[in-house]
């Protein structure tokens, strides 16, 4: 009983306020993004993930800081306003120098500085633009806070009000650049001797501005929630309440109140509780990493215990005893989809009952979404995952392809590359985070999981990657790596990526919902394969991305 009644305490004193805004964080994060490029600037992944994973805040927009050309007024949003060659990373001389063949106006794929072109009108500028973010605070008290963190690396920050009670943060960086590189008459007013300069006065803006964006990034990190309140010591999964681990079985009048409480604990019909005893006697460790058994304490009888799970508007179908899935990672599938470009390839690993693959095909406008996944009952989740889909969003669902076929010897028959590809990669049950240092693929031939730290899995992922492609790959730690972004892990994949001959740049490090263990986390490491070795067979030359 009074395991039940801490669990309506926690519920009555979270105010109408607060629930209304994580409502509308919710429907947030949930939207497709309207940029140019389709996604969040890779650049903006760590930011923006810091600032959301706060319960008292959320970003609108962002912009990591951009550079390109431009002509006509100089006012956005107008028709006498166009530009080109637009850049969030740092340029080379031939910026200034070459012809761009992806830009869709004339005048800017000629080079700008060539003195031989003139398909230039009027008067042609260069603009770098600095870090821009708006986010959404449920307090006064919590924008002020946000807003004294932004100050420790910008000076321009300014507080909005909004018509929903809660307060806008407005932040913007100091390192704008515009000046002109041709006169009215369309003549170059700069030659080709000062293309070294202006790639530095760039690219040294572009460093500036990534540093203080880093210095921003750690100062939210130790901002707190002002949330005061207590989560129920259950995981709620469509209509099926999951009591937590170690909990003691309730009384009959407690779970009466868990599913007949004043508020219905939305919608909860069934109560169940982890058969640890019956989990521990599976010897096989893929098993049990995939089977989780429980015991049933109250509602009706449900067999195999399937439930209906909605987040964000898509519904996740869920054999809860076959079938790996937890709601708490909601926020970490919500960063995926704000990643995921416009007309991506998109190439989801360890898939299960398709939480990802869902997610991307509803909110994003990715091109096309394979599925893998070896568990037969996590594909016929899938499937039917699918076909809910469908019903609501028939072209989205389109998008979809699932496969049933183990992750490596997909890999290795697939030809195809992609621009992304996601893999969860399931815990090992004996590794509890601590990965085996070695590299040596032939160590602990017989581990199902792809050897020490999973580097089969990493060195089959790499050459389906294509050229610019860029791969969200998850690990375990300990919670102390997290503060030094975790530098064993990051190691771990340098070190693959150089076996391979591949160039690769890690664009972030972050933690993936709440700890799995004591002390240990999931977290997840985003890195973008630049180049590969000229010798290097095995990688696939792919086309090259736009320069946006």
């Amino acid at each position: 009983v009074k395991f039940a009644t801490k669990m309506d305490e926690a519920v009555s004193n979270v105010s109408t306020d607060v629930l209304e805004f994580a409502h509308q964080k919710s429907q947030a994060m949930s939207k497709l993004d309207k940029s140019r490029a389709g996604r969040i600037d890779p650049r903006a992944v760590a930011i923006c993930a810091a600032i959301n994973a706060n319960d008292d805040m959320y970003t609108t927009s962002s912009c990591a800081g951009r550079c390109y050309l431009w002509k006509g007024e100089g006012i956005k949003a107008t028709e006498l306003f166009s530009r080109g060659r637009i850049s969030h990373e740092k340029i080379v001389p031939n910026y200034f120098l070459g012809e761009y063949s992806t830009e869709e106006e004339e005048e800017f794929r000629m080079a700008p500085l060539n003195e031989s072109t003139n398909v230039y009108n009027g008067e042609l500028w260069l603009r770098f633009e600095p870090f821009i973010l708006h986010a959404r605070c449920r307090t006064l008290e919590v924008a002020r806070d946000l807003a004294s963190a932004a100050r420790t690396a910008f000076k321009t920050v300014g507080l909005q009000t909004s018509h929903r009670s809660s307060w806008m943060v407005a932040i913007s960086g100091d390192e704008s650049l515009e000046m002109p590189l041709r006169g009215p008459n369309g003549k170059p007013i700069l030659t080709s001797t000062h293309v070294q300069w202006l790639t530095a006065l760039i690219n040294i803006r572009h460093d500036r501005n990534w540093a203080k964006i880093d210095r921003f990034c750690k100062a939210v990190y130790n901002l707190k929630t002002h949330i005061d309140y207590t989560f129920p010591r259950y995981e709620l999964i469509g209509d099926v309440a999951i009591l937590r681990r170690g909990e003691p079985r309730p009384s009959d009048d407690a779970l009466a109140k868990i599913i007949g409480g004043k508020k219905k604990n939305h919608g909860v019909r069934i109560v169940v509780q982890h058969d640890d005893e019956q989990e521990a006697q599976l010897s096989d460790q893929a098993d049990r990493s995939r089977r989780q058994n429980f015991i049933q304490l109250c509602g009706p009888p449900r067999n195999p215990l399937m439930t209906t799970h909605i987040e964000s508007g898509v519904a996740y179908i869920i054999d809860l005893n076959r079938v790996f899935f937890t709601p708490r990672l909601a926020l970490e599938r919500a960063r995926l989809c704000r990643c995921v470009s416009r007309g991506d390839r998109v190439l989801v690993l360890f898939a299960g009952c398709g939480p990802e693959s869902l997610a991307i095909c509803a909110r994003t406008e990715a091109d096309s979404i394979i599925s893998v996944d070896a568990n037969p009952v996590a594909i016929q989740c899938l499937h039917r995952g699918q076909q809910a889909l469908a019903k609501t969003k028939p072209q989205a669902a389109l998008k979809l392809t699932i496969i049933q076929d183990d992750v490596l010897h997909f890999l290795s028959s697939c030809q195809d590359s992609f621009d992304r590809i996601i893999a969860p990669r399931p815990k090992h049950p004996s590794l509890d985070g601590d990965r085996c240092p070695s590299l040596d693929k032939n160590h602990d031939d017989t581990d199902a999981f792809g050897g020490p730290g999973g580097y089969r899995f990493l060195e089959a992922i790499l050459p389906r990657l294509s050229k610019s492609g860029e791969c969200h790959w998850y690990d375990f730690a300990a919670d102390h790596e997290l503060t030094q972004n975790c530098p064993r892990s990051c190691a771990f994949i340098q070190a693959a990526c150089d076996r391979a001959s591949v160039t690769a740049r890690i664009t972030y490090v972050g933690r993936a919902g709440p700890p799995v263990a004591k002390r240990q986390l999931r977290i997840c490491i985003d890195f973008v394969l630049l180049s590969s070795s000229s010798g290097n067979n095995n990688i696939s030359p792919e086309k090259d991305k736009d320069i946006t």
